[in-house]
């Protein structure tokens, strides 16, 4: 074989190496997801919104964490934001806004289980036009057990009752329930977070939040608690902190400051 031929041949087999790994790169394609928040209100006071898209069927991480294939911020007023180069298939659709405290205000919560999108290979596909409405507030509550009966085995109360109010306390927007030995989520602050599914705690109407101890048939025990407060806003955090004085009959709450105030 001549020098020449040696040439050729080196030249053929790389050509063939590239096509290979040409082969085996990964399909893509470009999304555009266009987003408005209600019925097609200003932005207001959401400065950017960040599209996310979450392979469907995907699963949490260990930290309970959905991750993104792919994600941009864009600035609301822009309407709309153009992903590219993503990898094809079906996603879900995550859309949040953010206002200047980078506080989630607005999002597709809502509907996001059924936003979704395909994005196929070399071509500009569209989600169509995403929905975002206000993101509830969230309720913290932390409380601490006073005096010789500090257990919860040891007194009557077993669980917190708590009711959120709009329009001055007069009409309840969202219930819930802490027992008295519910797991700790933040080891530091001991607080726990009411759970809101249904996304009823209205940031821009919670003003009234009773506490009331019950036992474990739902009678009261003791004496409640009603914090008054500023509505927060959406997706905001509101913290309360109550102690509890226990007899072996009653358990009467009181609010950590007085009078009655967040943390």
């Amino acid at each position: 074989m001549n020098i020449k031929q040696l040439v050729i041949h080196v030249s053929c087999l790389s050509a063939l190496v590239a096509a290979a790994a040409c082969n085996n790169d990964t399909p893509t394609g470009n999304l555009e997801v266009a987003f408005e928040i209600g019925s097609g209100v200003p932005c207001d006071n959401v400065e950017d919104v960040t599209v996310k898209l979450i392979k469907f069927g995907a699963k949490p991480d260990v930290d309970g964490v959905l991750e993104s294939t792919a994600e941009l911020t864009v600035d609301c007023s822009a309407g709309k934001a153009l992903l590219t180069s993503v990898e094809t298939g079906k996603y879900n659709v995550i859309v949040e806004g953010t206002d200047a405290e980078k506080t989630v205000v607005v999002d597709n919560g809502l509907t996001a289980a059924t936003d979704l999108a395909e994005v196929l290979e070399g071509s500009d596909t569209s989600a169509g036009t995403i929905k975002l409405s206000p993101t509830p507030a969230k309720l913290l509550f932390r409380w601490e057990l006073n005096g010789f009966l500090d257990q919860c085995d040891k007194v009557p109360l077993k669980n917190f009752e708590i009711i959120g109010y709009k329009n001055a306390g007069k009409s309840p927007i969202a219930m819930g329930a802490f027992a008295c030995d519910a797991p700790v989520e933040d080891p530091v602050d001991f607080y726990r977070q009411l759970p809101d599914p249904d996304r009823d705690l209205d940031g821009d109407e919670l003003d009234s939040i009773e506490i009331a101890p019950q036992d474990a048939t739902g009678n009261t025990v003791g004496a409640r608690v009603v914090f008054n407060i500023t509505p927060p806003g959406a997706g905001k955090t509101v913290k309360l902190s109550v102690s509890t004085k226990c007899t072996d009959t009653t358990c009467d709450l009181e609010c950590a400051a007085s009078p009655c105030a967040q943390d």
